[in-house]
Protein backbone atom coordinates (compact mmCIF):
# COMPACT_ATOMS: atom_id res chain seq x y z
CA UNK A 1 0.00 0.00 0.00
CA UNK A 2 0.63 3.37 -0.80
CA UNK A 3 0.48 5.52 1.77
CA UNK A 4 2.26 9.25 0.70
CA UNK A 5 1.96 10.37 -2.47
CA UNK A 6 6.13 10.00 -2.92
CA UNK A 7 5.79 6.27 -2.28
CA UNK A 8 2.35 6.14 -4.52
CA UNK A 9 4.54 7.88 -7.46
CA UNK A 10 7.52 5.61 -6.78
CA UNK A 11 5.62 2.22 -6.36
CA UNK A 12 2.81 2.59 -8.74
CA UNK A 13 3.31 5.41 -11.13
CA UNK A 14 6.67 4.74 -12.19
CA UNK A 15 7.14 1.28 -12.72
CA UNK A 16 3.73 1.73 -14.60
CA UNK A 17 4.95 4.50 -16.46
CA UNK A 18 8.69 3.38 -17.61
CA UNK A 19 7.92 0.12 -17.99
CA UNK A 20 4.92 -0.49 -20.05
CA UNK A 21 4.50 0.92 -23.67
CA UNK A 22 1.73 1.18 -26.32
CA UNK A 23 -0.90 1.80 -23.75
CA UNK A 24 -4.64 2.33 -25.11
CA UNK A 25 -7.26 2.95 -22.97
CA UNK A 26 -10.35 1.62 -24.00
CA UNK A 27 -13.21 3.32 -21.40
CA UNK A 28 -14.71 2.00 -18.55
CA UNK A 29 -17.46 -0.24 -19.13
CA UNK A 30 -19.02 0.66 -15.40
CA UNK A 31 -18.76 3.77 -13.59
CA UNK A 32 -20.90 3.74 -10.35
CA UNK A 33 -21.14 5.93 -6.90
CA UNK A 34 -22.98 5.67 -3.62
CA UNK A 35 -22.48 8.57 -1.09
CA UNK A 36 -19.05 8.59 -0.51
CA UNK A 37 -17.15 6.51 -2.79
CA UNK A 38 -17.00 5.43 -6.59
CA UNK A 39 -15.88 3.31 -8.69
CA UNK A 40 -14.28 2.41 -12.36
CA UNK A 41 -14.04 -0.31 -13.90
CA UNK A 42 -14.11 -1.97 -17.41
CA UNK A 43 -14.24 -5.41 -17.76
CA UNK A 44 -13.54 -7.94 -19.34
CA UNK A 45 -10.64 -4.68 -20.51
CA UNK A 46 -10.24 -1.40 -20.15
CA UNK A 47 -6.47 -1.12 -20.79
CA UNK A 48 -3.64 -2.96 -22.92
CA UNK A 49 -0.20 -2.57 -23.08
CA UNK A 50 3.01 -4.45 -23.64
CA UNK A 51 6.33 -4.46 -21.59
CA UNK A 52 9.72 -3.10 -21.93
CA UNK A 53 11.09 -5.15 -19.36
CA UNK A 54 11.39 -4.72 -15.49
CA UNK A 55 7.42 -4.39 -14.74
CA UNK A 56 6.53 -7.42 -12.10
CA UNK A 57 9.61 -8.94 -13.05
CA UNK A 58 8.55 -9.41 -17.07
CA UNK A 59 11.37 -9.26 -19.68
CA UNK A 60 10.47 -6.94 -22.00
CA UNK A 61 8.56 -7.90 -24.83
CA UNK A 62 5.96 -6.53 -28.02
CA UNK A 63 2.89 -8.47 -26.77
CA UNK A 64 0.14 -6.61 -25.88
CA UNK A 65 -1.44 -7.51 -23.31
CA UNK A 66 -5.17 -6.21 -21.78
CA UNK A 67 -5.26 -5.38 -17.98
CA UNK A 68 -8.19 -5.37 -16.15
CA UNK A 69 -8.63 -2.82 -13.74
CA UNK A 70 -11.04 -1.45 -11.13
CA UNK A 71 -10.60 1.97 -9.30
CA UNK A 72 -12.14 2.45 -6.35
CA UNK A 73 -12.38 5.91 -4.32
CA UNK A 74 -13.27 7.48 -1.41
CA UNK A 75 -14.05 10.84 -0.85
CA UNK A 76 -14.08 13.18 2.21
CA UNK A 77 -15.75 16.39 1.97
CA UNK A 78 -13.85 17.76 -1.21
CA UNK A 79 -10.66 15.75 -1.37
CA UNK A 80 -10.04 12.46 -2.34
CA UNK A 81 -8.47 10.48 0.61
CA UNK A 82 -8.04 6.95 -0.46
CA UNK A 83 -7.96 5.11 -3.74
CA UNK A 84 -7.58 1.33 -4.20
CA UNK A 85 -6.16 0.05 -7.89
CA UNK A 86 -7.37 -3.54 -8.27
CA UNK A 87 -5.54 -5.17 -11.46
CA UNK A 88 -6.25 -8.87 -12.11
CA UNK A 89 -2.45 -9.61 -12.15
CA UNK A 90 -2.62 -13.13 -12.70
CA UNK A 91 -4.80 -12.93 -15.69
CA UNK A 92 -2.24 -10.81 -17.11
CA UNK A 93 0.14 -12.18 -16.32
CA UNK A 94 -1.67 -15.55 -18.09
CA UNK A 95 -1.39 -13.12 -21.34
CA UNK A 96 2.15 -12.72 -21.00
CA UNK A 97 3.08 -16.37 -21.24
CA UNK A 98 3.50 -16.40 -17.27
CA UNK A 99 0.76 -19.16 -16.39
CA UNK A 100 1.16 -19.02 -12.63
CA UNK A 101 -2.01 -20.75 -11.23
CA UNK A 102 -0.72 -23.88 -13.68
CA UNK A 103 2.90 -23.45 -11.84
CA UNK A 104 1.04 -24.19 -8.32
CA UNK A 105 -0.18 -27.93 -9.85
CA UNK A 106 3.37 -28.85 -9.64
CA UNK A 107 4.80 -27.93 -6.35
CA UNK A 108 5.22 -30.80 -4.07
CA UNK A 109 4.98 -30.18 -0.05
CA UNK A 110 6.99 -32.50 1.28
CA UNK A 111 5.21 -32.20 4.97
CA UNK A 112 1.76 -32.56 3.01
CA UNK A 113 3.24 -35.63 1.55
CA UNK A 114 4.16 -36.75 4.82
CA UNK A 115 1.46 -35.98 6.59
CA UNK A 116 -0.70 -37.89 4.30
CA UNK A 117 1.36 -40.88 4.39
CA UNK A 118 0.98 -40.80 8.33
CA UNK A 119 -2.92 -40.52 8.14
CA UNK A 120 -3.12 -43.33 5.50
CA UNK A 121 -0.69 -45.72 7.87
CA UNK A 122 -3.23 -44.49 11.06
CA UNK A 123 -6.14 -45.40 9.00
CA UNK A 124 -4.83 -49.00 8.43
CA UNK A 125 -4.04 -49.48 11.75
CA UNK A 126 -7.50 -48.40 12.44
CA UNK A 127 -8.86 -50.83 10.01
CA UNK A 128 -7.05 -53.58 11.24
CA UNK A 129 -7.43 -52.89 15.15
CA UNK A 130 -10.28 -50.47 15.54
CA UNK A 131 -10.07 -47.19 16.47
CA UNK A 132 -6.79 -45.89 18.38
CA UNK A 133 -8.01 -43.88 21.43
CA UNK A 134 -6.46 -42.23 24.70
CA UNK A 135 -7.67 -43.61 27.51
CA UNK A 136 -10.16 -40.85 29.09
CA UNK A 137 -9.70 -40.56 33.12
CA UNK A 138 -13.74 -40.14 33.94
CA UNK A 139 -12.79 -40.51 37.88
CA UNK A 140 -9.93 -39.99 40.38
CA UNK A 141 -9.77 -41.96 43.45
CA UNK A 142 -9.04 -40.09 46.67
CA UNK A 143 -5.26 -41.47 46.24
CA UNK A 144 -4.73 -40.38 42.68
CA UNK A 145 -5.79 -36.19 43.88
CA UNK A 146 -3.30 -36.55 46.69
CA UNK A 147 -0.27 -37.51 44.55
CA UNK A 148 -1.05 -34.92 42.12
CA UNK A 149 -1.83 -32.16 44.91
CA UNK A 150 1.56 -33.09 46.18
CA UNK A 151 2.89 -32.48 43.05
CA UNK A 152 3.86 -35.97 41.98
Amino acid sequence: ASYTIPRYQEQHQLPFRSQLADKKFHGHQVRIAEGNYAAFFGWPMNLTNSPLGGFLGLPGGSKDSPMQVVDVYRRDGAKLSENWVLIDLLWYLKNQGVDVLARTTGILNPMGVESQEKKRKLEETEKATGPLRKKVITSVTEEESKLVAAGQ
